[in-house]
């Protein structure tokens, strides 16, 4: 399994000047707010979901990041195989995407329901 150092900012598909890319997972979505300001703080969740959800996949999968992205287009670069998902590899996909989902719906519902039941 890829560690999370491995995945560091040679990523040449995510160059922001922002540093989002040398972040680990608990940085991209803290779980306290990021700013007292709610519309940036949903607004820096939601630009880093992508990336939160490319990283665990890669972590989970053993992904590289050209492997990733083979597999995404289902090509090789320069002609090389790229075999195509198994049935595991679309079941962890599908559970991860659904665990970032769920993370970032639970994060707001803590958060901000706590606000509005103030009113």
């Amino acid at each position: 399994m890829l560690s999370n150092d491995s995945l560091n900012g040679n990523d040449p598909y995510f160059l922001f000047s922002n540093g989002i890319y040398d972040q680990e997972l608990d940085q991209l979505f803290p779980l306290q707010p990021i700013s007292n300001n709610m519309l940036y703080d949903i607004n820096r969740r939601m630009v880093n979901l992508p990336y939160y959800w490319r990283k665990n996949v890669m972590i989970h999968l053993c992904y590289t990041n050209p492997v990733f992205y083979q597999k995404a287009r289902g090509i090789a670069d320069k002609g090389g195989i790229v075999r195509p998902l198994n049935i595991l590899e679309m079941q962890a996909i599908y559970n991860i995407t659904n665990n970032v989902i769920d993370a970032f719906q639970a994060y707001l519902k803590t958060t901000y329901n706590q606000e509005f039941d103030k009113l």
